[in-house]
């Protein structure tokens, strides 16, 4: 989620559901719901277009879904474009959940792309709790990433309970190094990379990318698995112990995973 213009979160996104789903050879799905105009949609030329999809069309099978939505090259990555973005909130989280209803459960990894944050209004923090990791996305510069910090505080506080991650991504957008605060806790900057900052129509693959920004990349794509394998295996252990009627004072083992990008 971009906390202001121009800030590259769909820059981001690309390159982080792009890395996952290579990294982990399954397929990943983008949620494009981003106003434009250059959305990860109007970037990637197998996008599809949820305004064409009816009920009746839902996939049923994983060989169904990707039929549907088309994919990348390599067979990897696909992308359904939301009819309506942020300067709709509530028509936003209608069209979303149907498109978790109708394609989340056969992708292994899904990435929502979306317009600025503070226009979200109410669907900023739905999105926040329905995901299992969430990354705000600020321009280097002092009064961005300061604004950055307040929503993800924000967040926090109204999200009180919440597992998985939350990150703070600040991107350098200019040559040089930012005058920006140092990095705290859940914050990452992305320095400045020449082959990104280009005007072309579609964003460099992972492996193109300068090794230090490769680097931040990798660390926030495995900082966002991490979340989610928080998140799950929270849900997986309360789980587990309804079923076997732990009282209060039982405890389960937590589970211990390494994710390595």
């Amino acid at each position: 989620m971009p906390t202001a213009p121009g800030a590259g979160a769909t820059t981001i996104a690309l390159l982080v559901s792009s890395l996952i789903a290579r990294e982990r050879r399954r397929p990943g799905l983008i949620i494009s719901a981003s106003p434009g105009p250059r959305s990860a949609a109007d970037l990637l030329p197998y996008s599809a277009s949820a305004a064409e999809m009816t009920a009746a069309r839902a996939p049923r099978t994983v060989a169904q879904a990707i039929e549907a939505l088309g994919n990348s090259p390599d067979g990897l990555l696909s992308c359904l474009r939301l009819p309506e973005g942020s300067d709709n909130p509530d028509a936003l989280m209608r069209s979303w959940t149907r498109a978790q209803h109708d394609y989340l459960r056969f992708f292994d990894t899904a990435v929502t792309e979306t317009g600025n944050a503070g226009a979200l209004g109410p669907a900023l923090l739905d999105l926040h709790r329905r995901h299992h990791s969430t990354i705000l996305v600020s321009p280097a510069q002092r009064a961005s990433m300061d604004r950055g910090r307040d929503l993800a505080a924000r967040l926090l506080g109204e999200a009180r309970g919440k597992r998985g991650a939350l990150l703070h991504v600040v991107v350098a957008t200019r040559p040089g190094y930012p005058l920006v605060p140092e990095p705290g806790a859940g914050e990452s900057l992305v320095p400045f990379d020449h082959s990104l900052a280009g005007g072309g129509g579609s964003a460099s693959a992972p492996g193109l990318l300068d090794p230090l920004t490769s680097r931040v990349i990798a660390d926030v794509a495995a900082t966002s698995i991490s979340g989610c394998i928080a998140a799950l295996s929270r849900r997986s252990r309360r789980a587990l112990a309804s079923e076997r009627g732990l009282g209060g004072s039982d405890q389960l083992l937590p589970s211990i995973g390494k994710v390595s990008p």
